[in-house]
């Protein structure tokens, strides 16, 4: 009884997503804040909490990103995800609340004389491998490549690419830690 009333619940709140996920084993925990849902492709397993916002933008309408998720996923509370370029976000990727995930940014052109909110965005892939852990208010700009199995701090600002089995944080996210299969274990960089 309790699945019926929450489907129905999903389907009176969240019909498009409760249309496009019904067996896909697909939560909302409260507030789910999405402006172009046919721009999503979720796996199965997928968790939103409450707060989050998913907001698609483009320069025309041949540039139009996608928001690719991986099946296991959990996003804690009061994520934003901004999708200009893609973003392909693995298996079992764990996301902390308050953390930003970008691929566009406003062009910054000097030479036009044109205010930066009139300038064209700049729109770059944003790829998070599988069993990755994004730690609270992390921030992931445009065109970082997360490797799998990598761990970014609490707070961290990446705006490089993280290769896989590390750890990083900072601002800007530097290596802190890498896995070592030699050793099967963690050592300090």
């Amino acid at each position: 009884m309790k699945k019926i009333v929450k489907r129905f619940y999903m389907l009176v709140r969240h019909p498009i997503i409760f249309l496009k996920s019904f067996k896909k084993n697909f939560y909302i925990r409260g507030k789910l804040n999405i402006n172009h849902f046919s721009r999503i492709v979720l796996g199965n397993d997928i968790t939103f909490g409450y707060g989050t916002r998913i907001n698609f933008y483009s320069n025309n309408s041949d540039n139009k990103g996608k928001l690719f998720i991986g099946d296991n996923s959990y996003f804690c509370h009061n994520n934003t995800i901004l999708v200009g370029g893609d973003i392909h976000i693995g298996n079992n990727v764990l996301v902390a609340s308050e953390v930003a995930i970008f691929s566009e940014n406003h062009s910054t052109n000097l030479e036009t004389n044109t205010p930066y909110m009139n300038q064209s965005l700049k729109m770059s892939e944003v790829v998070i491998g599988n069993n990755v852990w994004i730690g609270e208010k992390a921030i992931i700009l445009p065109g970082v490549h997360i490797g799998d199995n990598s761990i970014i701090g609490a707070g961290s600002v990446v705006t490089k690419s993280v290769p896989s089995n590390t750890v990083v944080g900072g601002n800007p996210a530097k290596q802190i830690k890498y896995y070592s299969e030699k050793e099967k274990c963690w050592k300090r960089t």
